[in-house]
């Protein structure tokens, strides 16, 4: 298995290339226009050290890409060995850019190593020190900001835990005495619990009592939670493998905290919180804090601004095309749906159908040609002509960008469950609501119009969730661009 480590160091590796080629092309571009401004701020200079004859032609790309493979290859060693690998929220600020910055002095000593051994014209030592500069600035640029991003990010996770403590009435009653007498700077709202007596608790507890531990399945999905603090018991806890396996399959972080710790009364040492909620053994995804979430929504806030900001003059074209042919509805649909851990919100899709589809679904209810839970009719009568224009080259989508933007989707993932749909789930179905949804995935790129199968289509939701990464989700982006221009996205 890849560790979280090794993808970042690949993916750092990659980026740093593209940077080389972009700080190569920047360099070379202001190459003139830096050289007839030195000439003209310090002429004095020039003439006197004889510089200025060397200067007077710019020289090609082939005479200065020695120096871009030296570059790459002298910083690609430096920070392969200068810990480089380790994740960034490992990693302090001060310590990013000296690393880069002892690359980049690196890069400079060995490139003057060679013009100075090999007698190159001294045109080359402009472009160097551009060429330098810009490297630096843009391999320490990005990792400050993926950083600074990881930060936020966490931070933004962290503010909205909604965590759920399952075990003993009598543990959970003495968990949350311990809780209340320890201070932690990350907040948190504890949603309830679970017991594992079927007895009512001796005496009311202070938070509700959501059920038996055997329904945490259920609730994973049905009521977001975050995190699952299980209060283990002295004795046999036989709930605790299907607790355990329930969290496994649904992706939720899981902390394991014996029931003695709370009834030990201790003198001099003392049980504390350290950046949790909980001393505990901690179980969670692998992929929680890497690289690839966080390469991953950068890529979302990237691609969904730019896209909403290049797209909107079409958008509101097809607004007003909208408001044109059918005046008495609204521009946009608003779309209820149950998403990441089973938190709902709302996105928006240009209307495609006419203002009582809702009411009428149930009508043409033997037409539907999805098997399970889902609504699917190909030649839908309650889409309006332009609506099936719209959805024909999936232009109804659009608006969803936004919800990628603020964070309730992603660009490739599951498609969101309505909770119309949620309902009829089987239990296997409810692990697509593991992972952020998405605008696209396998399902829409393997010729949705031909899998009438919701089972089908779930497999291949499940499927993106075991192989999910960068080039899996380039890949489907890809191929989704492709589906929309030949018009097979409907």
């Amino acid at each position: 298995m890849v560790t979280h480590e090794r993808t970042q160091r690949i993916t750092f590796r990659v980026a740093d290339l593209a940077c080389s080629v972009i700080a190569f092309t920047a360099a070379y571009k202001i190459l003139l226009p830096a050289r007839s401004l030195l000439l003209q701020l310090v002429p004095s200079y020039f003439a006197e050290s004889g510089v200025r004859e060397a200067l007077a032609d710019i020289p090609g790309i082939p005479e200065l890409s020695w120096i871009f493979v030296v570059a790459a290859l002298a910083m690609g060693l430096t920070v392969e060995y200068g810990n480089d690998s380790r994740l960034l929220s490992a990693r302090s600020y001060g310590n990013i850019i000296s690393l880069q910055l002892a690359a980049t002095s690196i890069a400079a000593v060995v490139i003057g190593t060679i013009v100075y051994a090999f007698s190159v014209p001294p045109y080359s030592r402009l472009f160097v020190a551009s060429h330098l500069a810009w490297l630096f600035v843009l391999t320490a640029g990005y990792r400050v900001i993926l950083k600074s991003i990881a930060m936020h990010y966490h931070a933004a996770r962290d503010a909205r835990r909604r965590i759920l403590i399952a075990g003993r009435p009598d543990g959970i009653r003495a968990f949350l005495s311990m809780m209340a007498g320890q201070k932690t700077d990350i907040p948190y709202e504890i949603r309830g619990c679970l017991i594992d007596d079927k007895a009512a608790p001796s005496s009311p507890l202070d938070i509700p009592i959501l059920g038996d531990v055997n329904s945490l399945g259920d609730l994973l999905i049905h009521d977001p939670i975050d995190e699952v603090i299980v209060v283990l018991p002295n004795g046999d806890s036989p709930w605790l493998a299907a607790a355990l396996q329930a969290c496994d399959y649904f992706r939720v972080t899981v902390h394991l905290v014996h029931e003695s710790l709370m009834h030990v009364k201790l003198v001099d040492l003392t049980a504390f919180i350290d950046a949790q909620p909980c001393a505990s053994i901690m179980l969670m995804p692998e992929e929680e804090f890497s690289s690839y979430q966080l390469l991953k929504r950068l890529i979302d806030v990237v691609v969904s601004s730019l896209a909403l900001f290049v797209l909107s003059p079409l958008m509101l074209l097809i607004a007003i095309a909208i408001k044109i042919t059918t005046p008495y509805l609204p521009v946009f649909y608003k779309w209820h749906v149950v998403g990441y851990r089973g938190r709902r919100f709302t996105g928006y899709k240009f209307t495609t159908m006419v203002k009582d589809a809702d009411q009428r679904k149930e009508a043409l209810a033997a037409l539907n040609e999805m098997s399970g839970p889902v609504f699917k009719i190909q030649n839908d009568p309650r889409v309006t002509p332009l609506g099936r224009f719209l959805r024909k080259y999936s232009l109804n989508e659009l608006p969803q960008l936004w919800s990628v933007l603020v964070g309730d989707m992603s660009l490739v993932g599951p498609r969101p469950a309505g909770p119309h749909e949620l309902v009829r789930y089987a239990p296997w179905h409810k692990r697509k609501l593991s992972v952020r949804p998405g605008i696209t995935c396998f399902w829409q790129v393997r010729g949705r119009n031909l899998i009438s199968n919701f089972d089908d289509w779930v497999k291949m939701d499940l499927e993106y969730i075991e192989k999910r990464s960068i080039l899996t989700d380039m890949a489907i982006l890809v191929q989704t661009v492709s589906a929309v221009v030949r018009g097979t996205g409907s």
